[in-house]
């Protein structure tokens, strides 16, 4: 179950990325993906319920477990708010920052998967690279602060819709896939923590 639920989510992971350079109307294989993946979350957090009623002598890591259900709920929270502020909102292209941020968070989804089939994880993935594009995503939110308190002063009362929409979709961007970023990383150290036999 947090096999299917891993994957579930790191296919809409990749949807919400398509999507976010396309535009468009919503391909139906990103409903499909983000249905999968709330269906996931639900059959994990059922067979979750269901292991809490055993006897204990049955119930094996189960705070760990917990803990791996919680992330992935977390996860899932946020990528569903990811995903419907791009499909609601004009946003600009998405940039390479936003790819490094994607990749990695992909690698160590996949890490958590390979560390629950108990197989060799992927070669970690170069956090030089994620903390440089966390730095020009934080740079470009700056510089459109910036911009923002410029046209501010230069003309109060000039409608300035197009600067507060990017720069909110520089802040909600930022923050959510450094978020997801940190809870990937997380659910892959708590699995590999976990032993499942």
């Amino acid at each position: 179950m947090v096999k299917e639920s891993i994957g579930a989510n790191k296919n809409y992971l990749q949807e919400i990325d398509s999507f976010y350079h396309i535009k468009g109307t919503l391909p139906t294989s990103y409903k499909l993906s983000r249905k999968k993946a709330f269906l996931e979350m639900g059959n994990l957090s059922a067979s979750f319920q269901r292991m809490t009623q055993e006897p204990k002598y049955k119930q094996k890591e189960l705070s760990q477990l917990y803990k791996i259900v919680g992330l992935n709920q977390t996860f899932l929270s946020a990528l569903a708010s990811l995903g419907t502020f791009i499909q609601n909102h004009k946003t600009t292209a998405a940039s390479k920052n936003f790819e490094v941020f994607v990749s990695h968070i992909c690698t160590n989804l996949e890490n958590a998967i390979k560390g629950l089939e108990e197989e060799e994880t992927l070669k970690g993935f170069d956090t030089a690279r994620t903390e440089k594009a966390a730095s020009a995503l934080l740079k470009t939110y700056k510089e459109l602060l910036v911009e923002r308190e410029n046209q501010l002063k230069e003309d109060p009362v000039k409608d300035q819709k197009d600067v507060q929409l990017r720069l909110q979709e520089a802040q909600l961007v930022s923050s959510q896939v450094q978020w997801l970023l940190e809870i990937s990383e997380n659910l892959q150290k708590t699995i590999a923590k976990t032993n499942f036999s």
